[in-house]
């Protein structure tokens, strides 16, 4: 599974860190064995997971409890 990054500035490591392991938390049951890339097309390189980011999936699980949150109240 791969997500295209079109924007012109560079990704920072905390970004790709941050939609690799989302990708890799929602993917189908189907592509268990697949694996989560994002692909920088302004410089042709493909990034994947190479080491998991301790507590991020806390942070994730924050940040989306903020958002249903912020949903909620609108």
């Amino acid at each position: 599974m791969i997500k295209l990054y079109f924007k012109k500035d560079k990704p920072s490591k905390r970004l790709l860190d941050t939609v690799l392991r989302l990708i890799d938390v929602t993917l189908p049951a189907d592509k268990a064995g697949a694996t989560p890339g994002i692909l920088d097309v302004q410089r042709g390189r493909l990034f994947t997971p190479t080491v998991r980011v301790a507590d991020i999936d806390a942070l994730l699980t924050g940040e989306a409890a903020a958002f249903v949150t912020m949903w909620n109240a609108v």
